[in-house]
């Protein structure tokens, strides 16, 4: 006897407006290649808007590049797992790009933290200015831990509730 499962029969797609298809073609290619390719065909385009910046499918190809070759010459080999613990910002997908490139797996980390924007931009500036491009790097991993450390202590409620920004 086979069993219908509920992904087989897909009743969502009733619920879909008139003009979402339900299947998308994907290209049969790595990602990093899309991004070669759209650097490469409209380079000067917008690829992302963040706190009104905008960064260009060549800045971004660039900046994932350069995050590639720094985690080469860390060691970072084929197959390793990298972890990502970072916003929803242009940096993750820099870091994303740059892993993919390498042929290293993206390893997402943690669940969504909610951070004060002022506490992290002062941070960044802290750590960028104390030990530079890896504090830089380091500095929202640390925020985070030490709002997930601060949630669960209770006398540190208070600083965690302070971190949230609410």
């Amino acid at each position: 006897m086979e069993v219908e499962r509920l992904s087989d029969s897909r009743p969502w797609h009733a619920h879909y407006d008139y003009w979402v298809r339900p299947h998308l073609n994907y290209p049969r290619r790595p990602l990093t290649d899309i991004l070669r390719i759209a650097a490469a065909d409209v380079p000067d385009r917008p690829a992302t808007a963040f706190l009104g910046r905008q960064l260009t499918f060549a800045e971004v190809k660039e900046r994932a590049d350069k995050f590639a070759t720094a985690l080469s010459r860390m060691n970072v080999k084929q197959g390793d797992r990298v972890g990502v613990m970072l916003p929803n910002c242009p940096q993750y997908i820099i870091a994303v790009f740059g892993i993919l490139r390498i042929g290293a797996i993206v390893d997402l980390v943690g669940r969504r933290v909610e951070l004060n924007p002022v506490v992290v931009f002062i941070r960044l500036l802290f750590w960028f200015w104390l030990w530079g491009v890896p504090g830089a790097i380091l500095a929202m991993p640390l925020l985070a831990i030490l709002k997930i450390i601060c949630d669960r202590v209770h006398p540190l409620k208070a600083l965690g509730h302070f971190l949230e920004g609410e």
